[in-house]
């Protein structure tokens, strides 16, 4: 598990990072839970409180959030949804996106100017779902990202759905009331 413990000292905004290792069951948990700590003598604590079945992150819009991109796929047949934040690389099911931080091997998505644009290390094609019009993804080229298009590159399918949002992530919530 981690957890970032954000703060001001002195003016400056800073973080505190904590890692620990964690089991969770629907029996109960496993760790150094509760944390009792301080950042800059301001004392927290982090505790376990319960077990959320099929859980899942979603974005809180905030303007002075990071930002971040959408990307769903259904590597499995059913819909996940992940955040990608802007300079930063994440692996979904073993292949890498990055935003903002060319890398590579990974699925490299760029902001630059207003334009979304993308530089996979894969072929690949796409269909813009409005239209049906398809398109090729060429490998280890920069060409325009074409949002609410479905992408099919790397085994697998995904699509970006809308721009780039500002906000702060957060987990959990039952990914069943998703869908209602």
């Amino acid at each position: 598990m981690s957890a970032n413990v954000d703060g001001d000292i002195d003016g400056e905004r800073l973080r505190k990072p904590l890692e620990d290792d964690i089991i969770v069951t629907p029996e109960g948990i496993k760790s150094s839970l509760p944390w009792k700590m301080d950042f800059n003598g301001q004392p927290f604590k982090i505790s376990f409180v319960k077990f959320i079945k099929g859980a899942a992150e979603g974005l809180i819009p905030d303007e002075n959030g990071n930002e971040y991109l959408k990307i769903v796929e259904a590597g499995d047949g059913e819909r996940h949804d992940h955040y990608l934040e802007s300079g930063k690389v994440t692996s979904i099911h073993n292949v890498l996106f990055a935003l903002n931080k060319p890398t590579d091997g990974a699925i490299n998505i760029l902001f630059e100017d207003g334009e979304y644009l993308i530089d996979s290390p894969f072929e690949g094609d796409y269909m813009r779902m409005a239209d049906q019009f398809k398109g090729v993804l060429l490998k280890d080229s920069i060409q325009p990202l074409v949002l609410r298009s479905l992408y099919n590159t790397a085994g697998m399918q995904f699509v970006i759905p809308e721009p780039i949002l500002k906000g702060v992530l957060w987990c959990c919530r039952s990914s069943r009331s998703r869908s209602k």
